[in-house]
């Protein structure tokens, strides 16, 4: 909460333009540290000294410690290595380290502070306009990658069957420009694909395909999925049909068939036979 304060205070105090002349001022929000205390350190016994202090080798191989001021925490192994995070500033995170290196020293470890190194820094900025990161990726694609970068989604509804699903402007965007400016969802475009396939020699397959499957939805009353999914199982259905149909023999003339029962003197002979055994 204090934190929270302490940055709205921040942002609302008017911006030195002298010194930063686009107006847009980064803040530091994350600090990472290494420092390196030379010496072998018994973290159980560490563990139990120490304030707020918590250490389950199942875990993590380290004693997590945390302090207040300033506000950070530290992971210390028993190589002598430790990490400090959370500091907004360079002078606290080396502040920080050394209250950390002073703790363990009391407990009677032969602590030294060498190799005090900043491995880390999150910063934060507010530009004052809207950025579109798809774009942003395509432009700077070397310096960062849509992996990194939090995706905007867009709560869309097809068309066709209702459903609606989660899902990028870019994505959004290809689906719509493939079906004449109308959002499909995965099975609807799927359904349509196959529908158009079969007119292809139209001008119009796509077209027609997504009208007669915008009807076939309408007739349905249930879950927009099962809809989608009846018609799923029919155009499977027809291709399994076609499967059969191309891939059967042609038929060639049967023999002539008899009946079970055969004609009627074989009937009157086993009914003989029938009589004369009982």
């Amino acid at each position: 909460m204090e934190n929270m304060v302490g940055q709205s205070l921040e942002e609302s105090q008017p911006v030195d333009l002298s010194l930063h002349p686009s107006g847009i001022v980064p803040r530091f929000q994350n600090i990472v540290s290494t420092v390196n205390l030379d010496c072998r350190l018994d973290l159980p016994a560490i563990a139990i000294q120490a304030r707020n202090a918590e250490y389950n080798p199942k875990r993590f191989a380290a004693v997590i410690m945390r302090i207040r001021d300033p506000k950070t925490t530290a992971l210390v192994f028993a190589s002598g290595k430790m990490v400090c995070a959370g500091a907004k500033s360079e002078q606290q995170s080396n502040l920080a380290a050394r209250k950390y290196a002073r703790i363990i020293q009391k407990m009677g470890f032969p602590v030294k502070f060498e190799n005090f190194k900043i491995q880390n820094i999150v910063g934060s900025c507010d530009v004052k306009f809207p950025i579109r990161l798809e774009g942003l990726a395509y432009s700077h694609h070397t310096f960062c990658t849509k992996a990194g970068i939090a995706m905007e989604v867009e709560s869309v509804k097809c068309e066709c069957c209702g459903l609606q699903e989660d899902c990028t402007e870019g994505y959004i965007r290809r689906v719509k420009a493939s079906f004449d400016g109308k959002w499909l969802c995965g099975l609807c475009s799927e359904v349509v694909r196959d529908e158009s396939s079969r007119g292809r020699k139209k001008s119009n397959g796509v077209e027609e395909a997504i009208r007669d499957h915008m009807f076939f939805c309408s007739k349905s009353t249930s879950n927009p999925a099962v809809g989608v999914a009846d018609g799923m199982r029919q155009m499977l259905r027809r291709r399994s049909g076609e499967y059969e149909s191309t891939s059967k023999p042609p038929a060639v003339a049967s023999p002539k068939k008899y009946g079970r029962m055969g004609n009627s003197s074989q009937f009157s002979k086993l009914k003989h036979l029938n009589h004369t055994y009982l």
